[in-house]
């Protein structure tokens, strides 16, 4: 199967079936389909009909179930402590030691596919605990971490599934991305270090603060528009999801001077009635937390080349920001605000100067 179409198109059984049939030894897919009768209550509110396709013994003896959930909503992220309940209770009634399961709406553009750990008490007589990966996929949604992850996946061992969907290696990699570009902007600002000298008493530093402040609103404002607060017309959440790249895109002059640099000191720190901007003619919301506070190194009337946003945002774009928070032992791979804070944390000046914005050293889950 072409796994890229498939990561990135709407939810298809077939294709799901297709999916794990290539990846997983003497697959039989079941047609077992429960729906009301086998629901409780409390699972009614999350599912409208559940199948087990089947289950697969991996190289290392251990085995895992294939599972596919309809939801009873579009926003599936919203039912995941009932997902969660319902998969401790099947995993049981099969024994399994994992699970790969997919959650759909027929009417969704967007589904999500999970690796599912279980842990036993002693006698192995319930399951005590899970923990749970999520992929989202579907139409508009960047999969450059899962199809990098999930390609080479055959005839795993229960190990090799779980780093398939490993939010430690989309930290990793995501970090060694935005280390580059937080370098790359730092070598274009390099000779026009003089610029820096009123504002800071070590023009190197500023320079670093500069390069920091600026990626860090950039990808504050991923979150903003990933909400649909940016760009907005009437409602807020019906803006543009790619209002950066859009702009970008559109502009026929100096990107930064002429809309980065407003947009953060202008439209996002300034109140305005209804909040129209009317350079962008739309709504933009005022966020008075200080971030787009104008610092003193923000004076240095510095030129920053088109070239270098675009390598910011094809690098940006190739990445699912998440705005949904993460539950105890239940995440979504993909990159959230706790992760951009440990980054920020790796390329603050104390630690890059020592050497320790050379690594990243991932959350627990």
């Amino acid at each position: 199967m072409d796994l890229k179409e498939f990561l990135g198109s709407r939810y298809s059984t077939d294709d799901f079936e297709e999916f794990i049939q290539e990846r997983f030894y003497g697959l039989e897919i079941q047609d077992s389909s429960y729906t009301d009768d086998f629901l409780s209550e409390s699972e009614k509110k999350s599912i409208e009909e559940y199948r087990y396709l089947g289950k697969s013994e991996l190289d290392d003896g251990k085995e895992i179930g294939f599972f596919e959930f309809k939801s009873t909503t579009t926003h599936i992220e919203n039912k995941r402590v009932g997902y969660n309940t319902i998969l401790k209770k099947l995993a049981h009634e099969e024994y399994l030691d994992g699970a790969i399961a997919s959650f759909y709406h027929p009417d969704g553009s967007v589904w999500r596919l999970s690796f599912v750990g279980f842990e036993y008490d002693e006698g192995r007589a319930s399951v005590t605990n899970l923990k749970r990966f999520t992929y989202v996929l579907g139409e508009g949604i960047p999969t450059k971490t899962p199809y990098a992850q999930l390609k080479d996946l055959k005839y795993p061992k229960l190990n090799e599934i779980e780093e398939a969907f490993s939010v430690e290696a989309v930290t990793k990699e995501f970090y060694l991305a935005y280390k580059s570009l937080f370098e790359k902007i730092n070598e274009e600002l390099e000779p026009q270090k003089a610029l820096f000298t009123k504002y800071e008493s070590d023009p190197d530093a500023g320079i670093r603060k500069f390069s920091r402040k600026l990626l860090g609103r950039i990808t504050f404002i991923y979150f903003l528009q990933k909400k649909g607060w940016l760009g907005v017309t009437n409602q807020w959440g019906d803006g543009r999801k790619d209002f950066l790249s859009y702009h970008y895109e559109i502009c026929k002059s100096n990107f930064y001077d002429a809309i980065l640099s407003p947009l953060f000191f202008t439209a996002l720190n300034t109140m305005r009635d209804d909040d129209y901007y009317k350079k962008l003619d739309c709504k933009i919301p005022f966020l008075n937390g200080g971030l787009f506070t104008k610092e003193r190194f923000d004076n240095a009337e510095v030129t920053l080349s088109n070239e270098l946003f675009g390598d910011i945002f094809t690098t940006f774009n190739q990445y699912n920001f998440t705005i949904i928070e993460d539950l105890p032992h239940d995440s979504e791979v993909a990159i959230d605000p706790e992760m951009l804070g440990r980054v920020f944390e790796n390329l603050i000046e104390d630690n890059y100067r020592k050497g320790k914005g050379a690594f990243y050293t991932p959350r627990e889950i």
